[in-house]
């Protein structure tokens, strides 16, 4: 049985903070944090015997060869990437029904050329969710679902991410196993 590789790494949390936490994925010099940097485990789950799925861990690694040869292309984002994605998550999740925002965010380590000159285009670099329960209705709400007279009992939203660039990526993204995070407060 293959040892799933494991390593320390330093992860910022949000300290408490007496006024409201505010991020500006554009301009860090707004930024309103107070960071808390922890010493974590980090698993590379990559070479683990029991690779992590989204109905157990909340996410999965998988391969997928992409028809884009220029993300930064948006109109081969709109005529390629999205539609693939619409197909990876209808076979990944088993959903009867996936619904992909139209819009691709890339993202650049601060040393590469691009970096800022897109939206959202620095990584952010602490603990966070990218979506709340309410913020999940809001896009099924956009997503027109429910004006088709469709009875929906379960909704999920997912991000996918692809790395662009080979390894080591010089900002790895780490993800939490959905079991270990609690629920309250969201």
């Amino acid at each position: 049985m293959a040892e799933i590789r494991t390593v320390a790494g330093s992860i910022n949390y949000i300290a408490p903070m007496t006024e409201r936490p505010r991020y500006y994925a554009n301009d860090h010099s707004r930024d309103v944090l107070t960071l808390d940097p922890r010493l974590v485990a980090i698993q590379d789950v990559r070479s683990s015997p029991h690779p992590p799925s989204l109905a157990c861990e909340g996410f999965q690694i998988v391969g997928h060869k992409s028809g884009v040869e220029d993300f930064n292309d948006p109109e081969q984002i709109s005529k390629l990437a999205l539609g693939e994605i619409e197909r990876l998550m209808l076979d990944l999740s088993g959903a009867d029904r996936v619904t992909v925002t139209p819009r691709a965010i890339l993202r650049y380590g601060e040393q590469s050329p691009q970096a800022g000159k897109s939206d959202n285009s620095y990584p952010a670099r602490f603990v966070h969710i990218d979506i709340t329960d309410s913020t999940a209705r809001q896009f099924v709400e956009a997503s027109g679902i429910a004006n088709q007279g469709r009875s929906i009992r379960r909704h999920a939203y997912y991000n996918v991410w692809r790395a662009l660039s080979r390894p080591p990526q010089d900002i790895p993204l780490t993800v939490a196993d959905a079991r270990t995070v609690a629920r309250r407060g969201f």
